[in-house]
């Protein structure tokens, strides 16, 4: 799932990536 968004600041902003707790960076 490519729910993420990367911020300004270049931090992975993705609710359904941190509750599954895949852990992606």
């Amino acid at each position: 799932m490519s729910l993420a968004t990367v911020d300004a600041q270049g931090r992975v902003s993705s609710r359904i990536v941190l509750l599954k707790g895949l852990g992606e960076d």
